[in-house]
């Protein structure tokens, strides 16, 4: 196994020419501050040059975070500021995301632990997420589809988490009706 260990915030087995596998391993809790954001912009740059990898598999060391949210210190946002500009002039954070969206490669998270806020952006800018079938409870969603997509029927409650189902939905009646409902459905 190829292990590339001038990275502090991650992780990679690139002993697979054709698939990489980066393992966040930044304790406590895989923070998102500007050592992973520098980091990913690095990894990034070499994954955009080569022609020969098909597919990046992004998990995580920590079995209760996959990301945690971003480092929101004075010190923190000094550090991103003073990161080099990336290829699409965005904030390096977004930088990230948006590159990481445009990989050549097809891009996997294979999540086990929480993933919020700037967590569930990496996760969603990625081509594939992957959830831990034993821990599908703990996910705060409205919905959630266990092997399957788009499997719904008029008998099951759709709606959001906390306040995000508020008036999308029969106004103050689709309120009462389906806020904070959770549907798990496994597909076998």
């Amino acid at each position: 196994m190829h292990q590339n260990s001038s990275y502090q915030s991650f992780s990679l087995d690139s002993s697979a020419p054709s698939l990489w596998r980066f393992t966040f391993n930044h304790p406590p809790i895989n923070l998102i501050d500007s050592v992973m954001i520098g980091e990913l912009g690095e990894l990034f740059r070499d994954v955009e040059s080569r022609n020969d990898l098909g597919v990046i598999v992004f998990d995580s060391a920590d079995p209760d975070y996959f990301l945690a949210h971003y480092d929101i210190t004075d010190g923190n946002r000094s550090k991103v500021k003073s990161l080099p500009a990336g290829p699409t002039g965005f904030h390096p954070w977004l930088d990230v995301l948006v590159r990481l969206s445009r990989l050549p490669a097809v891009t996997i998270s294979a999540i086990r632990g929480r993933a919020r806020g700037a967590c569930s952006e990496f996760a969603i800018a990625t081509d594939i997420r992957l959830a831990s079938r034993e821990r599908a409870d703990e996910i705060e969603a409205g919905t959630v589809f266990v092997n399957g997509v788009l499997l719904d029927g008029a008998e099951l409650p759709f709606g959001g988490i906390k306040r995000s189902g508020f008036g999308r939905e029969l106004g103050r009646y689709g309120m009462d009706e389906f806020v904070n409902k959770k549907l798990i459905r496994r597909v076998r």
